[in-house]
């Protein structure tokens, strides 16, 4: 296995310093991982951010994932309905509010299509996919991620098996999909929906360059 010969540095939040960890364990890097803390979810300008507070060079590529705003809002719904995420939030199963009661008395269907993803609207969704702060910007449509990633660290490492596989099939041909439901999705995110029907048409010729 070749191993890593440049120093890495990652920037997670602070509750995956662990399993980040395990991650350069796993890998074999020459040097250590170098962790850095940073938020969850962080837009193109807030990494952006992060990046020139360590002193580090701006990376002239960037990778993003998109997702359909039918299987963002499902996974969001599920999400909420975690007993782990009640308890995170301070609440109890028997007593909750806001947004987690929304989610544990309303059905899938109800949820996504009356709901905002973390009440944000289409024009705050793309603001992740700003292109302004890098040379490239290349967008990833989530279920086709594990093929990338094999292929981006081909370069450190002989072998490379993806380890971070979605539980459920959230392509957009899923016949068991309700394609209704979709549409609605599409009508309120409409500018986010364009982004993930783009990065699914671009991926076919992406690959063979990243390759």
């Amino acid at each position: 296995m070749k191993h890593l010969t440049v120093d890495f540095n990652l920037f997670v939040p602070l509750n995956a310093f662990l399993h980040a960890n395990k991650l350069s364990e796993s890998l074999s890097c020459q040097k250590t991982m170098i962790l850095k803390e940073g938020l969850r979810h962080e837009n193109p300008t807030q990494a952006v951010e992060r990046i020139k507070q360590e002193g580090l060079k701006v990376p002239n590529v960037a990778f993003v994932v998109s997702r359909h705003p039918y299987d963002l809002m499902k996974s969001y719904y599920h999400h909420l309905r975690k007993r782990k995420t009640i308890k995170l939030r301070g609440q109890d199963l028997d007593n909750l509010s806001g947004i987690l009661k929304v989610a544990n008395q309303s059905s899938e269907t109800e949820f996504v299509c009356n709901q905002l993803f973390y009440g944000m609207r289409d024009d705050d969704l793309i603001k992740y996919y700003e292109s302004s702060m890098f040379s490239k910007m290349i967008t990833i449509p989530i279920e086709r991620s594990g093929e990338l990633i094999p292929v981006l660290l081909s370069r450190y490492f002989d072998t490379i098996k993806a380890s971070n596989e979605t539980k459920e099939n959230i392509s957009i041909e899923n016949i068991n999909d309700d394609l209704e439901v979709r549409k609605i999705l599409e009508n309120k995110y409409p500018k986010m929906s364009a982004i993930y029907h783009e990065s699914q048409h671009q991926f076919k010729y992406i690959l063979p360059v990243i390759s």
